[in-house]
C-alpha cells in the first residue's frame, strides 16, 4: 500500500518522489489476527451446564439482510441434529455497526435461524432474540476513508442449549 501511494506521488506533476522508511513501511503494516479482527466462522463452546455454537453471519446472511445466502446449504439443520431432542434453546442474534437498523436486523436473523432449527427438529423448544451490536466480540475497525467501521465479527449467530 505504501508503494502504490509512493508511486501515486511520484506520477503527479510538481510533486517530488516519496520514499517510505523503513520504519514507515513497518508501522503500515497492522497484523489483524492478533488485535481480535479475525474469528473463526464457527465455534462451539462446552460450559458445564450449556452449549454454545456461534457462527459468523458472513456465512448465513447477505450483508445487511435477514435473507441466507444459500437456503439450500445453510448449516442450521445440520447443527440441530447435534441438539437434544426436546432441549430449550436460544438463538441470539449480533449485528456490527456497520448495518442499519441493527437491533431489528439482528431479531429478523435470529428469528430466521430459529425458524430453520424448528423444521429441522420440530421437538426442540426454540426462542430467539436480537441484541444488535450491544455485546461485540471485536472492536470495530477505524474508519477510514473508504467507509464506516466495520464489525465483522460481532456480527453473529449465537444457538444456545442446556445439557
Amino acid at each position: 500500500m505504501a508503494l502504490a501511494a509512493a508511486m501515486l506521488v511520484a506520477g503527479c506533476s510538481g510533486q517530488e518522489r516519496y520514499e517510505p522508511t523503513r520504519e514507515a513501511l513497518a508501522e503500515s503494516v497492522v497484523d489483524l489476527s492478533r488485535q481480535g479482527y479475525v474469528v473463526p466462522l464457527q465455534v462451539r463452546e462446552q460450559l458445564a451446564d450449556r452449549t454454545s455454537m456461534t457462527i459468523s453471519t458472513e456465512i448465513l446472511f447477505l450483508f445487511g439482510s435477514a435473507k441466507f445466502r444459500t437456503p439450500e446449504l445453510t448449516t442450521v439443520p445440520l447443527l440441530a441434529e447435534q441438539i437434544p431432542a426436546g432441549a430449550a434453546v436460544l438463538v441470539v442474534g449480533h449485528s456490527g455497526p456497520d448495518e442499519v437498523d441493527g437491533e431489528a436486523l439482528s431479531q429478523r436473523r435470529a428469528d430466521a435461524v430459529a425458524a430453520v432449527l424448528r423444521e429441522a427438529a420440530p421437538g426442540l423448544r426454540v426462542s430467539a432474540e436480537g441484541r444488535g451490536e450491544r455485546e461485540p466480540v471485536v472492536r470495530p475497525l477505524r474508519r477510514t476513508r473508504a467507509g464506516p467501521p466495520t464489525g465483522i465479527g460481532s456480527r453473529r449467530i449465537v444457538i444456545s442449549y442446556g445439557n
